[in-house]
């Protein structure tokens, strides 16, 4: 059997299209074209891949929905894969195709083979119990392996890199929290709006049409005061028995809404549990059209208005809300990662300075510190020193021989700090006494440091020098700030830096640098 679909409603107008068994036909606002037969319909009604149509040789011509936002309806029906027979209507977002067998021999349609979202009224669903339960079970393999694929993944990740991916997805869920009810409450205010328009419309149609309905002029009828702009898909003036007088080759079911709607002689429709809570995108929409009898003294019906409406700017609206809400998140998430970029910068610039600042310490080129808490290092050593240096002096718990051995060894370790110091440099504690001094440092300045841990005025020959030297200490003692002073000798004039050690607040040596 060959099928064709005729567009009955939408922008298509009137277009036919013919289904050949050898191909595969994808509808959509973007089809693929590989391999298949596109047909786009530009709607934003209809999804990127909406939904296909292939031949099957057992169930001939096969509609699938390709997991569509809005679906497929098929005879008002919501449904997932149905087989497609004579006279059905097809509607895919606005568009609506009514198909037409090509030939004789139409099979007619076994209704509980249909998927569908849910019961028709009067109607039983079938399904396999063991197709399902097998196909759940699929699904939760699938997704267990895929979680634990991914976790491992993320478990090799960087420690910084998984941090930033919990944050990201942090920011993603306080993002949904905020968002979600903010588009369900504007969704909700937008389609209420749109639903007044559109029962504004049909009170309209059926008021045009009252007087030429009551005179029994038929061929008077206008339908087309509705435009499709105004987001009306069909329109139709009924007769009191239901049936369509405009336009004048109209069909339409004669539905409950309609039956319903002149029974009670109330204008009824369908909008909110087709769109606001069915997730569909058209519904109907009946206004009864009534006439005084005089006969009875009261009102009487004598026909309905109706039709197919679509709220397009509420959809619009949503979708330009929807675009907002991840344009917003996208930028948050670049805002965390710069933020995270310059925070990783930072932290990398603070090590890379405390590394330099570790190595002139150990490297003995302090004297670019102008801060002299930038000794901390030293304080330990020098502590150390001169508490054996006390006992050796004092002649206290050990041989004078092993308190010398210990403080040389001492000592010894912090003169090889000031062999790499390229300026002379000489250590003096307290209580004035030389504790280390760099090699070079005799030959520029007049200080014998041949025998540590003697008092300066032991070693130093010039005693214009020993008085300038001790003014600089006694200036050091007590200070915590960094003096630069000139010296002199009896022959030349010399520049000296001097720097205050202390340890837990207390004064213990200075750094003299010349």
């Amino acid at each position: 059997m060959k099928l064709r679909l005729r567009s009955i409603a939408g922008p298509l107008n009137d277009q036919v299209i013919e289904l050949d068994q050898s191909s595969v036909y994808v509808f959509g606002r973007e089809p693929d074209k590989d391999g298949v037969a596109p047909i786009t319909l530009d709607s934003k009604t209809v999804s990127r891949q909406h939904c296909q149509i292939l031949y099957h040789s057992e169930d001939g011509f096969l509609i699938k929905d390709m997991n569509s936002s809005n679906g497929i309806r098929v005879n008002r029906r919501r449904v997932y894969e149905v087989p497609l027979k004579h006279n059905d209507v097809l509607q895919i977002g606005e568009y609506s195709f009514r198909v037409e067998s090509i030939g004789e021999g139409d099979v007619a349609l076994d209704t509980s083979s249909v998927k569908a979202e849910g019961p028709a009224a009067g109607a039983t669903e079938k399904y396999d119990d063991s197709i399902v339960t097998g196909a759940s079970k699929d699904r939760k393999s699938q997704l267990k392996s895929l979680t634990i694929k991914y976790w491992n993944r993320f478990e090799k990740l960087d420690l910084k890199i998984r941090a930033l991916v919990l944050l990201l997805l942090a920011t993603f869920v306080i993002h949904s929290i905020i968002f979600t009810p903010m588009l369900s409450d504007a969704r909700f205010a937008l389609l209420e709006r749109a639903f007044e328009t559109g029962r504004s419309l049909v009170n309209a149609l059926a008021e045009k049409n009252r007087r030429e309905l009551a005179e029994g002029t038929t061929g008077l009828l206008d339908c087309n005061i509705l435009k499709s702009e105004d987001g009306v898909l069909e329109k139709f003036i009924l007769d009191s028995r239901g049936k369509v007088l405009c336009p004048a080759r109209g069909d339409m079911a004669f539905d409950r809404l309609s039956e319903v709607a002149m029974e009670r002689n109330e204008a009824l429709d369908s909008c909110r549990s087709d769109i606001l809570f069915g997730n569909e995108v058209a519904c109907d929409l009946v206004a009864p059209i009534t006439e005084w009898d005089k006969n009875t003294n009261q009102y009487a019906t004598i026909g309905a208005a109706r039709i197919r409406y679509i709220p397009r700017a509420s959809f619009d609206g949503l979708q330009n809300l929807q675009s907002l809400r991840w344009k917003t998140l996208l930028l948050a998430m670049l805002v965390i990662l710069g933020v995270w970029w310059l925070l990783n910068r930072w932290i990398v610039r603070g090590l890379e300075i405390t590394a330099e600042n570790i190595h002139l310490v150990a490297s003995g080129t302090a004297q670019t510190l102008e801060n002299p808490e930038s000794f901390a290092a030293l304080h330990p050593l020098i502590s150390e020193i001169n508490r054996v240096i006390s006992q050796r002096n004092q002649g206290v718990t050990r041989s004078a021989s092993d308190q010398a051995s210990e403080a040389s060894f001492l000592q010894s370790i912090l003169q090889q700090v000031l062999l790499l110091e390229e300026r002379p440099v000489m250590i003096v504690d307290r209580e004035n006494q030389i504790i280390a001094a760099s090699t070079s440092l005799s030959s520029i300045v007049p200080v014998d440091v041949a025998e540590m841990n003697r008092h300066i005025t032991e070693s130093v020959a010039d005693h214009h020098l020993q008085g300038d030297l001790m003014s600089l200490l006694n200036d050091l003692n007590g200070s915590n700030e960094v003096i630069d002073r000139a010296l002199s000798t009896s022959d030349r004039v010399f520049q000296v830096r001097g720097l205050p050690l202390y340890l837990r607040e207390e004064y213990v040596a200075a750094v003299l640098m010349f």
